[in-house]
């Protein structure tokens, strides 16, 4: 007795979406993590049961889009220099999006007492 796990992307723009793709999961569980899943497409998971006597329903389709994480570190530190007096330059790396597009970077800067 397992489950069968089918996973669907679905068309960009109205293309035709794809085939499922099917995995088995062991009867004792009742989650499966899929992997593979690109941020921003839209893909569409359903279940069923299978025994002895063959499978069950398909359970109904259900729709998900995996969101981006939070932006990674900027990479290789800061880069400090003086332009001119009472001035500083700050150059850094861009930072990765985590599958979004960064949108603002924060500098803070800190005076000792």
């Amino acid at each position: 007795t397992e489950y069968a796990v089918q996973m669907q992307a679905l068309g960009d723009g109205g293309a035709e979406p794809a085939l499922f793709t099917e995995v088995s999961v062991d009867a004792s569980d009742t989650r499966c993590t899929v992997g593979g899943l690109q941020i921003g497409k839209s893909y569409r998971l359903r279940v069923r049961a299978v025994n002895e006597a063959g499978p069950g329903e398909w359970s109904e389709a259900v729709e998900y889009s995996p969101l981006a994480g939070k932006p990674t570190s900027v990479r290789d530190g800061i880069e400090l220099s003086s332009s001119d007096q009472g001035h500083v330059r700050a150059e850094w790396d861009t930072a990765d999006g985590n599958g979004s597009k960064v949108s603002l970077y924060v500098l803070e800067l800190c005076c000792e007492p």
